[in-house]
């Protein structure tokens, strides 16, 4: 492999290991807004991937409805549970009700930021 080639595939390698080394990125940056780490009102940690998955909850997920002011998403926990939460503080909280009428939330953790078009920060 001449020296040209060499240094092409070792700026690739690099770049590749930083995209996955910094938090949230490109795990979901370009998807929902739903997406990454989220503290529950229960204390536990939830990662919310891309397609509607929850990362590491076997039979729970996430979708989005459309058409509302604010993005609101129906989450179905493997518990039985589903919330209905909106996403608020410049997608820093999800707060809503669960199908039990009690209320629910979550926050957006520090390492996990959410989409650039919903900081408050944002051009």
């Amino acid at each position: 492999m001449n020296t040209t080639k060499s240094l092409h595939h070792f700026r690739n390698v690099l770049l590749l290991i930083a995209a996955l080394s910094f938090p949230g990125s490109g795990f979901c940056e370009d998807k929902d807004p739903i997406c990454g780490k989220w503290k529950w009102i229960s204390g536990a940690v939830h990662q919310f991937g891309p397609n509607g998955h929850v990362v590491g909850e076997k039979g729970c997920t996430w979708k989005r409805i459309e058409g509302g002011k604010r993005p609101t998403y129906i989450i179905t926990w493997k518990t039985d549970y589903v919330d209905t939460l909106h996403l608020i503080k410049g997608g820093t909280e999800l707060r809503g009700k669960n199908n039990e009428g009690n209320e629910v939330w979550g926050t957006r953790l520090a390492d996990s930021p959410p989409p650039l078009q919903l900081r408050p920060d944002a051009p």
